[in-house]
C-alpha cells in the first residue's frame, strides 16, 4: 500500500486560505517609499496557529514605520520571483503621528504563516517588484524591511464517537519543517529543508515514519493480513487506527479509545506527549480485516502506548520515545511493526546505507535486510546522486535492533516511484508491573557529514546513564537508625530518574542528589539505580553497618503517691478531725475523700437511738445517714489535718442525744485504683462550754 503525504494538500489549502485573507486595497493617496516592521521580533518571529486555542491567541499585531504615507499591503515573500509571495493583510493605512513620521498597524491571523517561512514586508499594493528573502546585506538594501517569520500549526481530529483520535503538528523554522501525527496516522508525517537565506523549500524526506498503521502494508499487489500492532496474538489498534476502521466500515463502533495529548512549543520546535490506549475487536479479534460482524465493539487489550516526540536543531532532529506498559496488572506479548516511509527522487531514486555495509545502495520491493544487534543508524539519500537542501540526506537512529530482518514494501528506485518504504518488526513481553521502551531518532540534513554528526549525538544518547555514591564510604559503620546517602547521576541529554534503596529520589540540574536511608541492625546494602528515557539503567551499591549503642538502664518508675493516717481521729467540739500524710515522688499528690456517717433507729417516726454501725440484728426502722464529708488534695511529702463539720442532720442528732456515735472512712481516690485507708468508729461530742462564777463582794 502506498502512503501519500498530506503535505501537498496542506500547502495548497494554506495558499488558498491566504488568498482569502488578503483584503481589498484602496487607491494609494501617496506612494510609500520605504517601511520597516517593528512590532514582530527581529530578525525572526515564530508563530503557532493552534485551532484548539481561543481565536484571540491566534493573531499577532504587526506595526511599523514608513517614509511617505498611503495604503500598504502586508506580504510574506518566500521566493525570488516578483509574484512569489502571499498577501496576509491588505488595505493597511498609514497614520501620521508627527510631521514626516508615519506609522501603520494591523492584526494578522497566525494561519497566514503556516505555508512556509518568509520575510514579512509592508509594501504599496501596486508594488510589483520582487522582494525575496536574502542575506543580511541583501535585506538591508531592500527599502521594505521586516522580520523572517516561521509558522507552525496544531490541530486535532475526532472519530465517529466524537473522541479525539488524531492530531497534526506542523513545525517550521528557517532551517527545516516537520509534521508530527499520532501513532496510528503517520508518526513523522513529513519533513523537508529550507535553503539558507533564500528559504526555498527542497524535496521532502520523511513520509510517514515511525507509524503503526491499522494494517501491515506488504509488497505491491499483496493484501494485508494483520494490523501493525498485535497484543497477545490478536490484531490491535490505537485511537487513529480504530477510527480508520470505523470510517472504512461506515459505522460507529462502541468502545473506541481516546487519544490524550500534551504539548509545549517554542521557537518552531516542540515536545509532544501522546497516550494511546490499545484496543482489539470483539467478538472475533482474529478476523482480519475487521467486519461489522467481527468488530461489534472495541475492548481493551491491557496495553497502552505513550509516545513522546521532541524536535531540535531547527527541526532537523525529531527524537521519538515509545513506552509500552500494562494497564491491567497482567503480562502481555507485543508484536509491533514500525513502518518507515521516505520520499525517493522520481528520476534518480534514493539509496540506503545499513549498519555494517559501509556503502550506499538501492533497495527493491520485497527485499529483506538484516542489521546487527544493538543500537545503530540507517542512512538514506533522497537522491542517489545529489545532496543539499533540495535533496536532503536522512538517518533513522534506533536504540536496539529489530527482532527480525527489515522488509521493503517499496524499493528506493521503483520505476516511476516517488516513495520508499520498509518495516522494522519488534517483539516484546510487557511485564505486569513494568514496561518496554523503544527509541528512534529521525535526522535530516543537507549533507551526509552533517547527518552523521547529528546521528552520532543521538547514538550517544542511547547509552546507559551513570550513577555514583560519594557518601558515605563503602563499609561505613554508624550508630543511628538512618544515614544520609548522596552522590551524582547523569544521562546524555536528559535528567535520569533515580531510586535509592528502592525509593524515588529527585536529581538536581547539576546531577547531584541526596536522601536519608533507614537502616536495619547489622549490615545494610544501599543501592542507587539510575535509568534514562529508554529504560537503560546503571547502579552502584555500598554497605553500611548499623551498630546499636549499648542499651541505657531504664530509670525506676516514680513511686505512686500513697495516703495514710497519722495518730488517731477526734470527735471533739462537734466535728471529726484526723491527720493524713501523703508519701510519693515529688510533684505527685494524694486526693483524699473522707465521709462521716451514723445509724439512726426510730420508733413511731421519731429517733430513739444512734449508733456508729448497724447492729447484727437491726430492726426495720434503722437507717444509715451521712452527717459530714470532705475532699482534700495533699502534695507528696506533706500532711494535712482534716476537719469535717457535721451537716444539719448531724447537728440535729447531736443536739437531741448530747453525743453522736459515727463511722469515719477515708479513701484515696487519686491514681489507678481507689483504696480505703481509714475506717473507724468514734463519738462526736458537742462544743465544750465554759461557765463563769459570779464573785460576790463581801460587805
Amino acid at each position: 500500500m502506498l502512503w501519500k503525504s498530506k503535505r501537498a494538500a496542506a500547502l495548497a489549502g494554506a495558499l488558498t486560505l491566504l488568498a482569502v485573507i488578503a483584503g481589498p486595497t484602496a487607491a494609494a493617496s501617496a506612494e510609500v517609499e520605504s517601511s520597516r516592521i517593528t512590532s514582530l521580533a527581529y530578525p525572526t518571529t515564530y508563530t503557532l496557529d493552534d485551532t484548539t486555542a481561543p481565536a484571540s491567541a491566534n493573531t499577532v499585531l504587526v506595526s511599523g514605520t514608513t517614509a511617505g504615507s498611503g495604503n500598504l499591503a502586508l506580504r510574506c515573500f518566500y521566493g525570488v520571483g516578483p509574484t512569489e509571495y502571499t498577501e496576509v493583510l491588505g488595505g493597511v493605512k498609514t497614520e501620521e503621528v508627527t510631521p514626516g513620521e508615519d506609522r501603520f498597524r494591523g492584526e494578522v491571523e497566525t494561519k497566514a504563516f503556516v505555508a512556509r517561512p518568509c520575510v514579512l514586508r509592508a509594501v504599496p499594493p501596486g508594488n510589483a517588484e520582487p522582494h525575496p528573502p536574502g542575506s543580511i546585506a541583501e535585506e538591508e538594501k531592500d527599502p521594505f524591511q521586516g522580520p523572517h517569520v516561521a509558522g507552525s500549526s496544531f490541530g486535532t481530529t475526532t472519530d465517529a464517537n466524537a473522541l479525539t483520535d488524531d492530531y497534526s503538528l506542523g513545525l517550521g523554522t528557517l532551517v527545516g519543517y516537520m509534521r508530527l501525527d499520532s501513532v496510528g496516522d503517520c508518526g513523522l508525517g513529513y519533513s523537508s529543508l529550507f535553503a539558507p537565506e533564500s528559504l526555498v523549500e527542497g524535496e521532502g524526506l520523511f513520509d510517514c515514519a515511525g507509524a503503526l498503521f491499522e494494517e501491515q502494508p506488504l509488497a505491491l499487489g499483496k493484501a494485508a493480513t494483520r494490523s501493525e500492532i498485535e497484543v497477545d496474538g490478536a490484531d490491535a489498534y490505537g485511537p487513529a487506527a480504530a477510527g480508520y476502521w470505523e470510517e472504512r466500515l461506515k459505522t460507529t463502533i462502541p468502545g473506541a479509545p481516546e487519544l490524550k495529548l500534551g504539548k509545549s512549543f517554542g521557537g518552531g520546535e516542540a515536545e509532544v506527549h501522546e497516550t494511546d490506549p490499545i484496543v482489539r475487536c470483539s467478538p472475533q479479534p482474529a478476523v482480519f480485516p475487521p467486519t461489522t460482524s467481527s468488530c461489534r465493539e472495541f475492548v481493551a487489550t491491557g496495553l497502552q502506548l505513550e509516545r513522546t516526540w521532541s524536535t531540535s536543531q531547527g527541526d532537523r532532529v525529531a527524537a521519538m520515545t515509545d513506552r509500552w506498559s500494562s494497564t491491567d496488572g497482567a503480562a502481555h506479548t507485543l508484536s509491533a511493526i514500525y513502518d518507515q516511509g521516505l520520499f525517493a527522487n522520481e528520476g534518480k531514486g534514493g539509496e540506503y546505507e545499513f549498519p555494517g555495509t559501509g556503502s550506499f545502495a538501492t533497495k527493491a520491493g520485497g527485499e529483506i535486510v538484516g542489521v546487527p544487534a544493538g543500537a545503530g543508524a540507517i542512512y538514506y539519500k533522497e537522491d542517489a546522486a545529489a545532496e543539499g537542501t533540495a535533496h536532503p540526506v536522512g538517518a533513522i537512529v534506533y536504540d536496539r535492533a529489530p527482532g527480525e530482518a527489515l522488509s521493503f514494501v517499496l524499493g528506493s528506485h521503483e520505476a516511476g516511484g516517488k516513495e520508499s518504504e520498509f518495516q522494522m518488526p519488534y517483539q516484546a513481553t510487557i511485564p505486569a508491573g513494568g514496561g518496554y521502551t523503544l527509541a528512534m531518532t529521525y535526522v535530516q540534513g543537507a549533507a551526509l557529514s552533517e547527518v552523521q554528526a547529528l546521528a552520532s549525538e543521538a547514538l550517544a544518547g542511547d547509552q546507559p546513564p551513570a550513577v555514583t555514591i560519594s557518601s558515605p564510604a563503602n563499609g561505613t559503620k554508624v550508630s543511628g537508625t538512618s544515614v544520609t546517602v548522596s552522590g551524582t547521576a547523569s544521562a546524555k541529554g536528559e535528567t535520569p530518574s533515580l531510586t535509592v534503596a528502592g525509593h524515588a529520589v529527585s536529581v538536581g540540574a547539576n546531577g547531584a542528589w541526596s536522601t536519608s536511608v533507614a537502616l536495619n541492625a547489622g549490615a545494610n546494602t544501599v543501592t542507587a539505580v539510575a535509568s534514562n528515557r529508554l529504560g537503560l539503567t546503571a547502579e552502584q551499591s555500598i554497605s553500611v553497618t548499623y551498630v546499636k549503642p549499648p542499651a541505657k538502664p531504664k530509670p525506676h518508675p516514680p513511686s505512686p503517691p500513697r495516703a495514710h493516717e497519722l495518730g488517731v481521729a477526734s470527735g471533739a467540739n462537734g466535728e471529726v478531725s484526723f491527720t493524713v500524710a501523703c508519701s510519693g515522688t515529688r510533684g505527685t499528690s494524694c486526693v483524699v475523700a473522707a465521709g462521716v456517717s451514723t445509724v439512726e433507729r426510730s420508733r413511731h417516726g421519731r429517733p430513739v437511738a444512734v449508733a456508729a454501725r448497724h447492729r447484727r440484728h437491726r430492726g426495720p426502722h434503722s437507717i444509715r445517714l451521712t452527717v459530714g464529708a470532705a475532699t482534700v488534695t495533699i502534695p507528696a511529702g506533706g500532711q494535712v489535718r482534716i476537719s469535717i463539720a457535721l451537716n444539719a442532720v448531724g447537728r440535729s442528732l447531736l443536739a437531741r442525744f448530747g453525743y453522736l456515735p459515727v463511722h469515719l472512712t477515708a479513701e484515696q481516690v487519686s491514681g489507678r485504683a481507689h483504696r480505703t485507708f481509714v475506717s473507724e468508729n468514734l463519738v462526736v461530742v458537742p462544743v465544750r462550754r465554759h461557765h463563769h462564777r459570779r464573785r460576790h463582794r463581801r460587805r
